[in-house]
């Protein structure tokens, strides 16, 4: 807050829902590029994109949250970090699921257990920083009240 006759701002709370929708993207395209690219024997041309792509809506959805910019009042660093965690094992997770999917049924199925599960402990942490700052705004906007 800049001022302390101003209302709070809701840039948290619009960082953890921009969080939230590239998170979202993210693992969107991290499956339908898996889904796209399993079985494929060379990734060649345009299909490499499907690699990299998620690597950008990583590091986008990361970043929104992974800072504690000037004047704002919360930190969502630990989340930040579990769920960047989460996000690089899942990338990491696809990767063997289309590279190696002729290994055998009972990697593809581990590999897309093991997807799922960092995809909810990233959404749960999305959802905890949606929480977070959304609760540091509506005390924020309290306490003005109370001091006017």
């Amino acid at each position: 807050m800049n001022n302390k006759n101003q209302k709070p701002s809701t840039e948290e709370k619009r960082r953890a829902v921009r969080s939230f929708y590239w998170n979202t993207a993210y693992y969107l395209l991290l499956v339908l590029s898996v889904i796209y690219l399993m079985g494929k024997e060379s990734i060649i041309n345009a299909e490499v994109l499907l690699v990299f792509i998620p690597l950008i809506l990583l590091v986008l959805s990361t970043e929104t949250m992974s800072k504690k910019f000037k004047d704002e009042q919360i930190n969502l660093q630990p989340f930040a970090l579990i769920d960047f965690i989460a996000k690089l094992g899942a990338f990491i997770f696809a990767q063997i699921l289309y590279r190696f999917s002729d290994v055998g049924i009972a990697l593809t199925i581990s590999m897309w257990v093991l997807l799922c599960i960092v995809a909810v402990v990233s959404f749960a942490m999305g959802i905890k920083m949606l929480l977070i700052a959304n609760k540091r705004i509506k005390t924020n906007i309290v306490n003005l009240e109370i001091k006017h």
